[in-house]
């Protein structure tokens, strides 16, 4: 069976921005341990200023509250990046075009077209609503599953990047 499976999609912000979402889903280890890095920081600033003023319990709250404030910041300030980045592209608003088969998937946009055979994938996550293919640990492309043809197709895709590449399914 060497039928190919082919989707369509626009390379825009919000297309990305839901990417973007399951990407983190699948790699929360960063941000987590971010989290604990200014939590320890807050917590060792806390009780150099004044170690007996509040005890533990003040301190605790302290450097929880630091935490969630650290991590907020840390989401908006990624999340601008992230957009930020998308629309510098040159391929922002441009259709792509993904043609997969049992060899790989061709790639193709107005500024190019590339074959990238399976064995060159890091990895794949399946998700509900579409499909990260990633070439390095944080670097991928995203298949969402309104750009293929119909439920059929986006199902036939998931298997076949199943059977041919390190897998794994979110949701």
């Amino acid at each position: 069976m060497n039928e190919t499976i082919t989707a369509t999609m626009t390379f825009d912000a919000p297309t990305m921005l839901v990417a973007r979402r399951w990407h983190n889903r699948a790699n929360r280890t960063r941000r987590l341990i971010r989290v604990a890095l200014v939590a320890l920081v807050a917590l060792a600033v806390f009780m150099s200023l004044d170690g007996a003023m509040g005890g533990l319990l003040t301190a605790t709250a302290f450097a929880l509250g630091c935490a969630l404030l650290g991590l907020a910041i840390g989401h908006g300030i990624e999340r601008h990046r992230f957009v930020s980045g998308i629309k510098s592209s040159p391929l922002f608003g441009a259709k792509l075009s993904f043609a997969a088969d049992t060899d790989g998937v061709a790639v193709t946009s107005p500024h190019s077209n590339a074959r990238i055979g399976w064995q060159l994938f890091h990895k794949t996550l399946a998700t509900p609503v579409g499909a990260l293919l990633y070439y390095q640990k944080f670097l991928f492309n995203w298949l969402p599953k309104a750009a293929f043809a119909s439920e059929a197709d986006y199902a036939r895709f998931l298997e076949l990047i199943a059977a041919k590449t390190k897998h794994t399914k979110l949701g």
